[in-house]
């Protein structure tokens, strides 16, 4: 499409602006479509109509890194103070980019204790009988994460992800941190390490759709109980210090499980330990229409028949 251009007083040609006669609406999603939200308001020059926009977007995407971490505190605090009292936050991404093993302690209250208390309790509301807004949140690489906070403060979650991320299970969530959170549909737990008094934990929802587990050794997860569940992907580390857990999935459509071997772990395969723990997992996916089994330097000494349903 060709661009309408115009001649100032002095005959130089002028591009219209054709941005700023979008509908508000449309700018917010702009605007919270786009990768990190402090880099894009400081580097962008927007018109006079819309300039202030980007205060109540419902879409808060945090990409910090070591060098910048008081700037993005700082942003995220005004940020919070500048938005008006009807706009509520949506979903919130905060991705830590620094080298880890360096000033990882000081890095992690900075990062987690900080922006993410604010806007945590932003997204609670500014009084206590005001429910959290947040749908959505992605925490990636950060550290002191609190699975029991998270699932005390932001009941209306229907998407959680935690990638690389460090953290507890605080005591009274300990046995199922995500029962608080009923209208959870997707959840991903993937390479966390995640520390409980039991060093196990379930995972409950009477609205998952979807789950992705690709565990650690740090954590193991000792039932998944999801009526509703349709897709299911589990990846573990088999050895004699993780646990598969124990599934009921009566509405499962399809699954994918990925074992790989430990390198200490060849002691227990032998002495059949892995299939045992492996016959108990597959019994509790016998419901499922589509199933992926990848198996990485693990030996299995099997004698199970296993007949996914298949419907007409």
């Amino acid at each position: 499409m060709s661009r309408k251009t115009r001649r100032d007083d002095d005959g130089a040609e002028v591009k219209d602006d054709r941005v700023s006669d979008l509908s508000d609406d449309i700018l917010y999603h702009i605007l919270s479509s786009l990768d990190d939200t402090k880099l894009v308001v400081q580097t962008s020059v927007l018109s006079k109509r819309w300039r202030d926009l980007w205060k109540d977007v419902g879409v808060l995407n945090l990409n910090q890194n070591s060098s910048a971490i008081q700037g993005g505190i700082n942003f995220v605090r005004k940020f919070l103070h500048l938005r008006s009292q009807q706009a509520t936050i949506d979903k919130v991404s905060l991705t830590s980019n620094y080298a880890r093993g360096k000033n990882r302690d000081d890095l992690g209250i900075l990062l987690d204790d900080e922006p993410l208390e604010m806007v945590l309790d932003h997204a609670a509301g500014r009084t206590k009988h005001r429910e959290s807004s947040l749908e959505a949140l992605e925490l990636v690489d950060c550290d002191r994460v609190d699975l029991g906070s998270i699932s005390g403060g932001c009941r209306m979650l229907t998407t959680l992800e935690l990638r690389g991320c460090e953290g507890m299970v605080s005591r009274g969530h300990d046995d199922d941190p995500f029962a608080n959170i009923p209208l959870l549909r997707c959840l991903k737990l993937l390479d966390c390490s995640l520390w409980s008094s039991s060093h196990r934990f379930k995972v409950t929802g009477l609205q998952l759709l979807r789950l992705e587990i690709r565990s650690s050794r740090w954590f193991s997860v000792s039932q998944v109980l999801a009526p509703k569940l349709e897709s299911f992907c589990f990846t573990t580390h088999v050895s004699h210090m993780v646990e598969l857990p124990e599934l009921n999935l009566p509405s499962l459509d399809r699954a994918t499980v990925s074992m790989v071997s430990y390198p200490d772990a060849g002691l227990y395969n032998e002495l059949g330990w892995c299939s045992r723990v492996a016959v108990n997992f597959l019994q509790g996916l016998r419901n499922v229409k589509s199933l992926d089994l990848y198996f990485e330097d693990v030996v299995l000494y099997l004698s199970y028949s296993f007949t996914p349903r298949i419907d007409a």
